[in-house]
């Protein structure tokens, strides 16, 4: 009779912890996924990032990722609707954007330059491989993208 009063209540105690750890693992789900901690991020992380977030169009750690003085002196990053309106220009329902490579060029501690190789698969299937160089400075909120509109992109 004892045996299987222990057997009972280990199997209880078994079934509770599986209910218990799918609880939680619910509710983890339901939270989506964390915000990106820009402040940890390598120059290299932070190019890659924001191609990552273009892909997926996630527009705010994309625009989380720009300078400041470059949202004050180009129109179309003036302010988040504006920036996510031009993008969405831009790559129109493209499909998927790439990240092939990137590889930092320059580091001074203060300032970074960032090679980048993407790939553009348009709504027609059309592919665009685009390479450039990204400069980036260190700012109190982390890497951010002096001008991530590319400086003399190169289409293969």
């Amino acid at each position: 009779m004892r045996n299987n009063m222990r057997y009972i209540l280990t199997t209880f105690l078994i079934i509770f912890m599986i209910f218990l750890s799918s609880c939680a693992a619910k509710k983890q789900e339901q939270q989506g996924p964390q915000p990106l901690d820009l402040k940890s991020l390598t120059p290299e992380q932070a190019v890659k990032e924001y191609y990552k977030a273009w892909g997926t169009y996630n527009f705010n750690t994309q625009y989380a990722l720009i300078d400041d003085n470059f949202k004050q002196i180009e129109p179309s990053a003036k302010d988040l609707q504006t920036f996510s309106n031009y993008m969405l220009a831009y790559f129109g329902e493209g499909k998927t954007i790439e990240v092939i490579e990137v590889s930092q060029t320059y580091f001074d501690g203060k300032e970074a330059k960032v090679g980048y190789r993407i790939k553009l698969v348009k709504k027609d299937n059309i592919e665009n491989i685009q390479s450039g160089i990204q400069q980036l400075k260190l700012t109190e909120s982390g890497w951010k993208l002096r001008a991530p509109y590319g400086d003399k992109v190169k289409v293969e």
